[in-house]
């Protein structure tokens, strides 16, 4: 278990320098308010009915891809194809909003939380909550044991 964390920690601080870098353009890729591909057909002075020929489907067809592209319901497939009828390459990346060390940190501190309230409440009823000092350390203690470990319990909902 302890060599699969490792390699799984290593894994992530790989993903998150390559996600650094994306990071920087999340902002400047929304798309133009008709959507990447019309705007960069028309920008080329090309027809729908230009389009449709040089990626072998109906005029309407092209119109639909760029409807669907605009109501975020396109397919990936559609996209490629369409963009290198345009001369572009599609490029697709999903960027977490923080880095993936962050949200793992953020989540083994929420689970620990939740853990250790649990126990709280119990040894409240009993009348023998530890001061909050000590429960502070607690989590921070537990947090890090659950990340480490990579614990399956990281993205359970319970």
């Amino acid at each position: 278990m302890r060599q699969n964390s490792r390699r799984l920690n290593r894994q992530r601080a790989q993903l998150d320098a390559k996600l650094a870098e994306l990071r920087p353009f999340v902002d400047l890729a929304a798309p133009p308010r008709g959507g990447w591909l019309k705007s960069l057909r028309e920008s080329l002075g090309m027809t729908a009915a230009q389009m449709a020929k040089r990626t072998g489907i109906s005029k309407q067809s092209v119109r639909a891809i760029e409807t669907n592209e605009v109501k975020r319901t396109a397919s990936l497939r559609s996209l490629d194809r369409a963009a290198r009828a345009l001369g572009c390459t599609l490029t697709y990346a999903i960027v977490p909003q923080r880095s993936l060390e962050e949200l793992v940190e953020t989540r083994a501190h929420e689970v620990a939380r939740r853990k250790l309230g649990r126990v709280g409440h119990s040894m409240a009823l009993e009348a023998q909550r530890p001061p909050s000092g000590l429960t502070d350390l607690q989590v921070t203690e537990l947090a890090k044991e659950i990340k480490d470990e990579l614990s399956r319990e990281l993205w359970d909902e319970s």
